[in-house]
C-alpha cells in the first residue's frame, strides 16, 4: 500500500491537503493510462486488513423458521424478529444482511487508513467504512434481543440458537497459517406453541369503570394471542377512559397486569389490576371550575383589561380584545361545571393552535383549595348530572388557564428576477405577497399577490414588441365553515379547526402586435381534519373563465395558416366542484403511507340548466357568457409508500392514476385539464410532453407541437426509487420509471387529428397495456437540508413506445436521444 502512495504522488505531487487542482488527464496519453493504471492497482490491494484469528462478517444464512404458522401474528413477530437478528456486512444491497455488492467503502477505507496526507484522510472519513467483523456482530445478545421478542409476542417456549460458517481457509501476506477468513452466522428459530388470553378478569376497578372498559371496544379479547404491545395499548386505552371522564391525574402506569400461563397448558388467564395504594388525586373525578384566557402581544405584557361571557373570563391589554370573544369561547370545548375530558382537551388545544394567529399556546390547570390547604370538592348536595349524564358530587375543582402569545400581524413577501431566453427575449420579473393574520379579529388571514414579467427582444431581429404578462390574487382564509347554519346543525369533533378559503384571481398575459388574453377564477373550499392522518376538502365552486379579448390582423393571418394555435387559443368556462381526500400514515410508523385521491366534475348544473329549459343534454355548442363550458368528470389517485432500510436510507414506490373522460356538451377537454408524462417529476428519461399518447409518434416536421398533442384522457405512471445516504446530507438515488397517457375516443374523431393529421397516437388498447409503457432508468443526486432539497437526476430509455417497430423491448434510439438530465427542488415524490 505504501508504494501505492508513493506512486500517486509521482504522478500528480505530494498530496497535503484537499481540495485538489489536479491536472485533467487525457486518456490518450500517459497521465491518463497511469490514472486508469492507478485504480487498478488500487481495487487489487484492497484486500482486507485482519489480525490473526479475526474473521470479515459477510452475511447471514436464510434464518431458518420452525414449528410455526403463516398466520398474520407469525409474519409480524417474524418482522421483530429479523430486526433483532439484523447486521450489514459490508457492501450490503440496500441495506440486506443477506445479499452484498462490491464492498468499495472497505476497499476506500483499508487503502486510506493510517494515511497522513489530507486528501487520504477526506477519501477515508468520507466515502470509507470500516471492517464489520464478527466480533461485532455479537450473535449472543442478538438471540437473546430475538428471544425476548417470542416472549412478549406469546411464544413463551421459543428458541433461538446460531451456528457460525467460516469461509474457506486462506493464507495472507502478514500471516501465514490458513485461517477462516470470512463468516456468515445461520440463526435457528424455534417458535413453539403460541399462547392465546383464555380469560380476562378486572381486579380493584369499580363496577362503572368496568362496564366502561368494556362498552368501549378492548385492545385485548379471549382468543386473541397474547402480545405484550397490545397489553400496552389496553393499559393506555384504559387511562384514556378514566381521563375521558374526570380523572385527570390518572394514567397509564396505574393499571397492571397479572397472567397466569401454568393452570391451562399454552393458554393465559389475565388478570387486569388497578394498582394498590394510588394517590387520592387519582381516584377522584376533576371537574372544570374557573376558565381564564390570556392574549399577549408578548410574553411579558401586562393585561389591563378584561371580559366574561358565559364560563370564560378574557384577559387583554387595551380597550377591546384582539380576537373577538365568540371565537375564543366557539373553539374553547372543555366547559365550567363540566367533568374533565382528555379528549375535548385536545381538541380545544388543537383548534387554537388551529387559528394560525397564535405564535404559541398552552393550556395550565391548577386545583382550587380552601383557606386550609385542601381541595375544594363540589358539595355531595349537589347531584346535578353533567350534559353527558355524568355524577359531579364530590368532584375536586381544577381552574384553568389558557396562555396565548399572538403572531406577527404581517407577513410579506417580495421576489424579483431577471430571464433570458435562447430566443433572444429576456426581461425582469417581480412578485410581491402580503398577508393580514387576524384581519377581523376572528382569525382570519387575508392575503394579496402581485405578480408580473416584462420581456423585449434583443439582437436585432426586427421584434421589437413588448410582451407583459399580470396576475393578482386575493385570498381569504376563515378558521370555520362558511355555510348555512342548517347545514352544520350537528355538532362534530375535529382533530383541527375547519377552515373555509375564498380565492378570486385575475391573468392578463400581452403578446405585442398578437394578441391580448384574460383569465378569471374564484374558489371556495372547505378543509376538514377529523383525525391526525386524513384531511378532506371539498370546493363545491371552482369557476375559470379563459377568453382572448384582442387579436392582431398579422396573428389571425398566422391562426389561419397553423390549425394549432387556433385550437389552443379558444375560449372557455369551466364552472368545476372537486373534493380531495389525503391520508397520512401515523409519525411512528416504520413504512409510512401516503394516499391522494380526488374527484372533479365540470359544467353538470349549467348543462341541467339547458335541460329544464327543454335543450339535449348530448346536444353540442352550448355556452355560458358566451363562451363554450366543457363537461367531464375527473378521478386522480396519488400514492406513495417508504420502506425505510436503515436510520439514512429508504426505498420509495410511487403510483399515479388518473382518468378524464367528456361528455354532454364536450368532445374534449380543455388543455389545461388533460394529462401528460415525462419531466422532473414524473417518467425522468423524457421531457415534458416527449411521450404519447400511446405509441403515436410526431413526424420531425411536427415536433414543435408536441405540446399541443402529446396529451391523454387515461394517465398511469409507476416509480419506484433507493435513496442512500452517501454522506452527510449529500443522498444518492437509483430509479425506474415506467408510464404513458392515452386517449379514449378514436383518434380520427379527434380534435387533435384534425389539427395534426396521422401524427397523433393510438387509442387505449388493454392488450397492449404494458408494451406501451415508457420505461427508463437513472441515478441522481440529492442534497437535502431538511427544509430543502436540491436534486439532479439523470435518466436514460430503456423502452420507447414510439419505436414499436424495432425488435426487442429494449429498442431506446441512441444515446443522444436516449436520455435526459433534470435539475428540480425537492423530491419528485
Amino acid at each position: 500500500m505504501n508504494n501505492i502512495w508513493k506512486y500517486i504522488e509521482r504522478l500528480f505531487g505530494t498530496i497535503n491537503s484537499f481540495p485538489l487542482r489536479l491536472p485533467a488527464p487525457s486518456l490518450r496519453g500517459r497521465a491518463g493510462g497511469e490514472a486508469v493504471v492507478l485504480f487498478l492497482l488500487l481495487l487489487a490491494s484492497c484486500s482486507t486488513q485482519l489480525e490473526p484469528g479475526e474473521q470479515l462478517f459477510t452475511g447471514l444464512k436464510p434464518i431458518d423458521y420452525q414449528n410455526h404458522d403463516n398466520s398474520e401474528h407469525f409474519i409480524e413477530t417474524q418482522a421483530e424478529v429479523e430486526a433483532a437478528l439484523a447486521t450489514a456486512p459490508n457492501g450490503a444491497l440496500f441495506g440486506s444482511s443477506y445479499y452484498r455488492t462490491i464492498p468499495y467503502a472497505l476497499w476506500i477505507h483499508n487503502a486510506c487508513e493510517g494515511k497522513k496526507s489530507g486528501f487520504a484522510k477526506w477519501m477515508g472519513k468520507t466515502f470509507g467504512k470500516a471492517p464489520v467483523l464478527m466480533g461485532n456482530v455479537n450473535p449472543e445478545l442478538r438471540v437473546s434481543v430475538a428471544e425476548n421478542v417470542l416472549q412478549n409476542h406469546g411464544y413463551f417456549r421459543g428458541n433461538v440458537d446460531y451456528d457460525i460458517v467460516y469461509g474457506k481457509a486462506k493464507t495472507t501476506k502478514t500471516d501465514t497459517v490458513a485461517r477462516p477468513r470470512t463468516a456468515k452466522v445461520a440463526y435457528t428459530v424455534d417458535m413453539g406453541p403460541l399462547y392465546t388470553i383464555d380469560t380476562i378478569s378486572y381486579h380493584n376497578f369499580p363496577q362503572d369503570a368496568v362496564n366502561l372498559i368494556l362498552a368501549d371496544k378492548p385492545k385485548i379479547k379471549v382468543g386473541d394471542p397474547f402480545d405484550v404491545a397490545a397489553l400496552d395499548a389496553e393499559r393506555s386505552r384504559i387511562a384514556s377512559i378514566f381521563r375521558n371522564h374526570g380523572y385527570y391525574y390518572y394514567n397509564q402506569s396505574y393499571t397492571s397486569y397479572l397472567a397466569d400461563t401454568v393452570k391451562v397448558p399454552e393458554k393465559v388467564q389475565l388478570q387486569v389490576h388497578m394498582v394498590d395504594s394510588l394517590p387520592d388525586e387519582a381516584t377522584q373525578k376533576w371537574m372544570i371550575g374557573k376558565i381564564d384566557v390570556n392574549i399577549r402581544r408578548q410574553n411579558q405584557e401586562q393585561l389591563t383589561d378584561s371580559t366574561s361571557r358565559r364560563f370564560v373570563t378574557l384577559h387583554y391589554k387595551g380597550k377591546k380584545s384582539p380576537i373577538r370573544g365568540r371565537v375564543i369561547f366557539s373553539d374553547m370545548k372543555l366547559r365550567s361545571g363540566e367533568l374533565y375530558s382528555q379528549d375535548l382537551y385536545e381538541e380545544s388545544l388543537n383548534r387554537f393552535i388551529g387559528q394560525g394567529v397564535y405564535a404559541s399556546t398552552s393550556i395550565e390547570f391548577k386545583k382550587k383549595l380552601r383557606p386550609d390547604g385542601t381541595v375544594l370538592t363540589v358539595p355531595d348536595t349537589v347531584r346535578s348530572l353533567t350534559r353527558d349524564g355524568q355524577e359531579r358530587r364530590g368532584a375536586g375543582i381544577l381552574d384553568m388557564t389558557v396562555n396565548c402569545i399572538l403572531d406577527k400581524p404581517y407577513d410579506v413577501t417580495l421576489q424579483a428576477n431577471y430571464l433570458g431566453k435562447t430566443s433572444g427575449r429576456m426581461g425582469p420579473g417581480a412578485s410581491l405577497g402580503f398577508a393580514k393574520r387576524n384581519a377581523f379579529r376572528g382569525g382570519e388571514v387575508l392575503g394579496f399577490n402581485l405578480a408580473g414579467n416584462y420581456e423585449f427582444q434583443t439582437g436585432g431581429s426586427g421584434d421589437n414588441g413588448a410582451n407583459y404578462e399580470i396576475s393578482g390574487d386575493m385570498t381569504l382564509t376563515l378558521p370555520r365553515l362558511l355555510m348555512p347554519t342548517f347545514l352544520k346543525k350537528h355538532r362534530r369533533r375535529w382533530m383541527h379547526t375547519p377552515s373555509t378559503m375564498i380565492t378570486v384571481a385575475r391573468e392578463t398575459i400581452n403578446r405585442s402586435g398578437f394578441f391580448r388574453r384574460h383569465i378569471l377564477s374564484g374558489e371556495l373550499a372547505y378543509t376538514i381534519q377529523p383525525a391526525s392522518q386524513s384531511v378532506h376538502q371539498f370546493s363545491p365552486l371552482i369557476v375559470e373563465y379563459d377568453r382572448l379579448a384582442e387579436v392582431s390582423e398579422d396573428y389571425n393571418e398566422k391562426v389561419k395558416k397553423s390549425p394549432v394555435l387556433l385550437a389552443s387559443m379558444n375560449d372557455y368556462f369551466l364552472m368545476k366542484m372537486k373534493y380531495n381526500y389525503k391520508y397520512t400514515s401515523p409519525s411512528n410508523y416504520h413504512n409510512p403511507i401516503y394516499l391522494s385521491a380526488t374527484i372533479t366534475e365540470s359544467s353538470n348544473l349549467i348543462a341541467l340548466g339547458y335541460t329544464l329549459v327543454g335543450r339535449s343534454w348530448n346536444e353540442k355548442d352550448k355556452t355560458c357568457f358566451k363562451t363554450p363550458f366543457s363537461q367531464f368528470l375527473k378521478f386522480d389517485v396519488d400514492w406513495r409508500k417508504t420502506w425505510m432500510l436503515d436510520e439514512h436510507s429508504s426505498v420509495v414506490a410511487h403510483a399515479q392514476l388518473g382518468v378524464l373522460k367528456c361528455y354532454g356538451n364536450s368532445t374534449s377537454a380543455p388543455y389545461s385539464e388533460r394529462y401528460y408524462v415525462g419531466g422532473a417529476n414524473s417518467i425522468r428519461s423524457f421531457s415534458a410532453r416527449a411521450v404519447g399518447p400511446g405509441r403515436s409518434s410526431l413526424p420531425d416536421s411536427l415536433r414543435n407541437y408536441q405540446y399541443v398533442s402529446n396529451v391523454g384522457d387515461l394517465k398511469c405512471v409507476l416509480n419506484l426509487e433507493y435513496r442512500p445516504r452517501l454522506f452527510g446530507s449529500l443522498y444518492g438515488a437509483l430509479f425506474v420509471d415506467a408510464g404513458n397517457v392515452w386517449t379514449f375516443s378514436d383518434a380520427k374523431k379527434s380534435l387533435e387529428y384534425d389539427i395534426l393529421g396521422d401524427g397523433v397516437g393510438k387509442k387505449f388498447d388493454a392488450s397492449k397495456f404494458l408494451t406501451d409503457f415508457a420505461v427508463g432508468a437513472g441515478v441522481g443526486i440529492r442534497y437535502d437540508l431538511d427544509f430543502f432539497v436540491l436534486r439532479i437526476d439523470w435518466g436514460f430509455v430503456v423502452h420507447d413506445p414510439r419505436y414499436d417497430s424495432k425488435s426487442g423491448y429494449f429498442n431506446f434510439p441512441g444515446f443522444s436521444k436516449g436520455q435526459c438530465l433534470n435539475f428540480a427542488i425537492g423530491y419528485p415524490f
